[in-house]
């Protein structure tokens, strides 16, 4: 009887410490409160049942487990809407969907908000930027490109593309500044 009461207890806890986490880790597949809060309520469930399979005392087990299976019932609950409603579910980008798996691990609501506003402003900042110096920040940071590459292909040299960056970073870094981002 024990085991059980401590089970109950670890649980109790785990859903008290990520409950908001992982509504919001939900919300941002599914776009509704009641639904990512039946997600999670259900994972739980599910957790429960597992009756030892996860170990709770292990912090990082339980963490990758819950977030992992937050995400598996978002996409069980948006796969069962397409089947329902026959719409497609193109615009979802398996790659973005994995990032905001891993930036959402840890983070309350209040962080979620903050890093929206930032990545945003960056966004924002990025788009000002003159059209060469936005180029080549943008062949560097997002398309991963070495210097060298981005001159031969926009037929500038090195010591341009390094100057273009540079810009680029402190004009981000004074924005954010400005805004109390940074």
């Amino acid at each position: 009887m024990n085991d059980i009461n401590d089970r109950l207890t670890a649980i109790d806890g785990l859903f008290r410490k990520y409950r908001k986490p992982l509504c919001a880790y939900a919300f941002r597949f599914l776009s509704n409160a009641e639904a990512a809060e039946d997600v999670v309520q259900e994972v739980f469930l599910e957790l429960w049942k597992q009756n030892g399979n996860v170990r709770l005392e292990d912090a990082a087990e339980v963490k990758a487990y819950l977030f992992r299976s937050v995400y598996n019932r978002s996409i069980n609950v948006l796969n069962s809407a397409y089947s329902r409603n026959h719409c497609a579910l193109d615009g979802i980008d398996e790659t973005l969907v994995h990032q905001d798996y891993l930036a959402a691990q840890g983070e309350d609501t209040e962080k979620s908000v903050l890093l929206a506003e930032l990545e945003n402003e960056i966004a924002n900042s990025v788009d000002r930027l003159p059209q060469q110096c936005r180029n080549v920040f943008i062949l560097s940071r997002e398309k991963q490109m070495k210097n060298r590459e981005i001159a031969l292909a926009l037929g500038i040299t090195v010591k341009t593309v390094e100057k273009h960056i540079g810009k680029a970073l402190a004009v981000l870094r004074n924005n954010l500044r400005v805004k109390e981002l940074y």
